[in-house]
């Protein structure tokens, strides 16, 4: 799935809005995301809600980001991934 999300963004340029959230297991896919977003040319409005970046794949994120040509609103926000825990008196 990562490469055929990879293709579909890579050098696209009639993708104008994307947004992200990611999920359980997704490293692969946002790894895909962030080597796409440098080579794609349409993206304006890039939203994404990211749970746990390692520091090289934000490093990956920041350099794609920063080489990108047109996005003119950028909305990076840190999930909170739900931890519940419970306790019974027996």
């Amino acid at each position: 799935m990562e490469g055929s999300f990879y293709s579909a963004l890579s050098g696209n340029n009639s993708v104008k809005m994307l947004s992200f959230e990611e999920g359980p297991n997704c490293e692969e896919l946002l790894i895909a995301l962030t080597e796409a977003i440098s080579t794609n040319q349409g993206i304006q409005d890039l939203d994404m809600s990211i749970h746990d970046l390692s520091v090289e794949e934000c490093n990956l994120l920041f350099r794609s980001l920063r080489t990108h040509p047109r996005i003119e609103l950028l909305s990076l926000r840190r999930g909170i991934t739900p931890h519940m825990s419970a306790e019974t008196k027996g």
